[in-house]
């Protein structure tokens, strides 16, 4: 299926939206919740590329069906103050897609970041693997 096919099934929107059965239940039980619309245009004043000055967290799922992890790094490569987090086998929603606790640390972790030093995002943490090579800023 195209990924710019408005007529998607509920099962492939769904698909594509989350992997975490929960949120996928929660999901199609919601009868309030507006189907179809995955594709729909990001609003200008949501988009990160409408206040520049401002400091950005892009999470995207490596395994994303709508749209590609380059058009994040683009997007991230265009804005001076952000961090870019690619969430492994995550699909569109990272937030609600089966690694959410991890996904949720990491907001927090870069919210902490912002609180400490809002000009340069420096990592409060350095995890080192046994090796002594860095594996991750938090």
């Amino acid at each position: 299926m195209e990924v710019n096919d408005a007529a998607w099934a509920w099962d492939d929107e769904l698909a594509a939206r989350t992997a975490c059965p929960a949120h996928r239940k929660r999901l199609t039980d919601d009868a309030s919740f507006s189907r179809g619309r995955l594709t729909d245009p990001v609003p200008h004043h949501l988009r990160a590329d409408a206040h520049p000055e401002v400091a950005a967290l892009i999470l995207h799922g490596a395994a994303d069906p709508v749209t590609a992890v380059e058009q994040a790094r683009g997007l991230a490569g265009r804005l001076p103050r952000t961090t870019l987090g690619v969430v492994h086998d995550a699909v569109h929603d990272v937030l609600n897609d089966a690694s959410h606790r991890t996904t949720a640390a990491t907001v927090v972790l870069w919210l902490e970041r912002l609180r400490a030093d809002r000009r340069d995002l420096r990592p409060i943490i350095t995890v080192a693997e046994a090796d002594g090579n860095s594996a991750a800023g938090a």
